[in-house]
């Protein structure tokens, strides 16, 4: 799978295809494959960017060729630091970093808006139970300071830990930053609180382009 990200991405991808791009719906994708830069690829409107992209999919032995294609068009390669940077200041979570899947609780990273309430279903009565009283919400911390916290580090308020840090990084826009997990009580913006020996701010969870109005361009 290779991702082409950014606001010039779909001109990109639409130079090496017949394949109307535009006929794709934000988080959609076409079942049958075509042609992307003379190879065979299924390609997806998706990404946890946080930007307009498109993720195009193909078998090992042609992925070369895709991904010369891309660069001779005129794409910039990027790592994986960059799309963390990208999907922090979006407020998008990944699995294992800022939730632990079967542990987590959707009330805890603040999805609420996808849990359906009144059915019967495993789990139900756990969910129903969180939803009642929500003990922590996912936000973003804004720290004040050049020290970026390790993830994991305990977030504190008045000497009483509040919750932690899930995915810190240092943001060339908004400087250092991260998604933390804290307890409902400490999750309102603009409070104030402690991490790794810095004041930070929490803020809402989606810093940048909370509308998501660049992906869905």
């Amino acid at each position: 799978m290779i991702s082409a990200t950014g606001p010039t991405s779909r001109d990109l991808v639409q130079g090496l295809t017949d394949f109307d791009l535009s006929s794709l719906g934000y988080f959609r994708f076409d079942p049958e494959p075509v042609r992307v830069g003379g190879v065979s690829a299924t390609v997806l409107r998706t990404g946890f960017s946080g930007e307009l992209g498109f993720e195009l999919v193909t078998d090992p032995g042609s992925a070369p060729a895709l991904w010369e294609a891309l660069i001779a068009a005129g794409g910039k390669p990027f790592g994986l630091e960059a799309i963390d940077i990208a999907r922090v200041e979006a407020g998008l979570i990944i699995i294992a970093l800022d939730y632990q899947p079967g542990e987590t609780s959707p009330y805890d990273v603040s999805l609420d808006r996808f849990v359906k309430q009144g059915t019967e279903n495993v789990g139900s009565e756990a969910l129903a139970a969180a939803a009642a009283n929500r003990p922590r919400r996912l936000k973003t911390l804004q720290i004040h300071g050049e020290a970026i916290p390790e993830a994991g580090a305990g977030v504190t308020k008045d000497g009483e830990e509040v919750g932690a840090v899930t995915s810190p990084v240092l943001s060339p826009r908004l400087g250092p930053i991260a998604l933390a997990v804290l307890a409902t009580e400490a999750a309102n913006d603009g409070e104030k609180v402690e991490v790794g020996g810095a004041v930070a701010t929490v803020a809402p969870l989606s810093l940048f382009d909370p509308e998501k109005t660049r992906p869905r361009a």
